[in-house]
Parts: structure tokens; C-alpha cells; sequence
């Protein structure tokens, strides 16, 4: 049997996740959160349900961060040992790119769940958009659209 395997691009229509946040910096750490506003295929959870962003600056092995998307409970992203992602954390006032307190962080992770054990992602924070998304064939393909909340 042939399996179809979705690539977050070929999803983003149906399965933008747009996300604004407030920021809880803590030593490294960023906590993001928005609400679930729709949902695309067998996705995990439900509109209206709160989610949180946890974006941890680390500094082993090859990546430099770990994100962890929760939405009422339910680990969607980075959930047990996943999460570890090559970010981008950059200051909006200098365009510089660097490992600290930054503005914005970006990431992307093309690979789904099988082959790395976590779903789709392309993250762009604050601002958004946030892509996440899995599917090991078209049966079960699901994404999440987080929309913009204000700040707490």
C-alpha cells in the first residue's frame, strides 16, 4: 500500500496557525499563548482551547532551542524528548542574530512525526505566523490555527 505523506506547504491554506502572544521571559526561557480558533482533519484538540509556547534557548548538542506547544493539556509539539529545533533569535531594533533576550525567534522544522518524532513546524514569534501540521497519509493529516490574542 502506497502512503501519501503531507508537507506543511502543500497544507498551509487549510492549516495556517497564526499565533500572537504575551512573553513570560524566564533565564532562557520565552512562554507564548493563543487560542485555538480552527482546526483542519483529526487534529489533537479543539477550537477555543488555550495554548502555550514554550521556546527554551539551550546550548547541547546541535540545536540551540527546544519548543513546546501544550493546547489544553495536550502536548501537540516537543512533547516527552522532541522539540529540539534550530532557532533564530534576532533583535528587531539591529537585525542582529544572536543567543540571548531576542525579539523575535523563528524555526522550522519540515520533517512529520515519524521521522523525527515530532509534527510539521514553522514558527515565527511574536508576530506569527506559526505553522504546525502532521499526517503519516491523507487519512490522517491534521493542523492546528492558533489565533492572535492579547497581551496578559
Amino acid at each position: 500500500m502506497k502512503h501519501r505523506h503531507s508537507r506543511i506547504g502543500s497544507l498551509v491554506g487549510a492549516t495556517a496557525f497564526l499565533v500572537a502572544f504575551a512573553a513570560s521571559p524566564q533565564a532562557g526561557t520565552t512562554v507564548y499563548y493563543g487560542t485555538v480558533v480552527s482546526t483542519v482533519g483529526t487534529a489533537p484538540v479543539n477550537p477555543a482551547t488555550r495554548c502555550s509556547i514554550v521556546v527554551q534557548q539551550t546550548v547541547s548538542g546541535q540545536y540551540n532551542c527546544r519548543i513546546q506547544i501544550s493546547c489544553g493539556g495536550v502536548e501537540i509539539f516537543g512533547a516527552g524528548s522532541a522539540g529540539y529545533e534550530n532557532c533564530s533569535f534576532q533583535s528587531v531594533e539591529t537585525g542582529i542574530i544572536f543567543h540571548g533576550s531576542a525579539t523575535t525567534v523563528t524555526a522550522r522544522d519540515p520533517n512529520p512525526s515519524f521521522r523525527d518524532g515530532d509534527p510539521e513546524l514553522n514558527l515565527s514569534l511574536p508576530a506569527g505566523p506559526v505553522l504546525i501540521g502532521d499526517g503519516v497519509d491523507a487519512a490522517h493529516v491534521w493542523a492546528v490555527r492558533i489565533g492572535q490574542t492579547r497581551q496578559r
